[in-house]
């Protein structure tokens, strides 16, 4: 009896695994769009709050660490602890805030 090589028996079973995949599922970003990232230097409390992992403790220290440079500064000034942080980094960006007219 005539074996087949392993590579040729994956080539004959890629299509097939190509068709199960859906779509859609491949073209769905993994990291929300930079739009959608919520700005921790202009979020509201319950913005934040919402954030997964968040509740209103974490929330309020981050509004009242404000202003940031970088998202970073939440772990580095011990506002959040890294697990918190973690978990919404990908969520999140610092945009600097523009100075003050005086």
């Amino acid at each position: 009896m005539r074996t087949l090589p392993r590579m040729s028996v994956a080539w004959l079973l890629f299509p097939i695994a190509v068709a199960v995949v859906p779509v859609g599922a491949i073209q769905q970003p993994l990291v929300p769009a930079r739009a959608e990232m919520l700005d921790i230097n202009r979020a509201t409390l319950a913005q934040l709050a919402a954030l997964p992992g968040m509740g209103d403790a974490y929330a309020r220290r981050i509004v009242e660490g404000r202003p940031y440079r970088a998202k970073n500064q939440l772990v580095q000034r011990g506002i959040l602890p890294v697990r918190a942080y973690r978990g919404i980094e990908d969520r999140i960006v610092a945009h600097r805030m523009a100075p003050q007219p005086k």
